[in-house]
């Protein structure tokens, strides 16, 4: 179930304004609101890169997982790996967040990361024991994505 919506946080994390985030929480605002597309503002900073804005939502408690009720089903790791933002992806794995998730497509943080070409964040999370034999929706595995590049 979707909580409620806080697009002052968003809109505050969207625009790069950490600053505005810190006194958002403060004042209290629900650091797992989500946009009716079902993205928290842990999940915008972890797609911009923003690190300190990330330390400061999981300070507050950012949840790690949702329910995955996202139009693809994607994760906060999903999108840092993805964009090659490894501080965040460490600061989420230390964190446990969950490592197999797949999203659209079937895709893993480990697959979207070896695509990417973000070496630094394969090795995190295989040392963390990504399962790299999981496969996508067409049959592919991390390991085969990596041998195709």
């Amino acid at each position: 179930m979707n909580q409620p919506q806080q697009p002052g946080l968003i809109e505050a994390v969207v625009n790069r304004t950490h600053e505005r985030v810190r006194l958002l929480l403060v004042e209290g605002a629900h650091v797992d609101g989500r946009t009716s597309g079902g993205w928290s503002a842990l999940f915008f900073a972890a797609w911009l890169g923003l690190t300190e804005t990330v330390r400061l939502l999981l300070e507050h408690h950012a949840a790690l997982q949702f329910a995955y009720d996202t139009p693809n089903g994607t994760t906060a790791l999903i999108l840092a790996a993805m964009n090659g933002h490894t501080e965040i992806a460490r600061m989420l794995v230390n964190r446990r967040a969950k490592l197999d998730c797949k999203s659209e497509f079937g895709r893993t943080a480990l697959m979207h990361a070896t695509y990417n070409g973000h070496i630094d964040i394969v090795r995190l999370l295989v040392k963390h024991k990504a399962q790299f034999h999981q496969q996508s929706e067409k049959g592919y595995t991390a390991l085969m994505v990596a041998a195709m590049l």
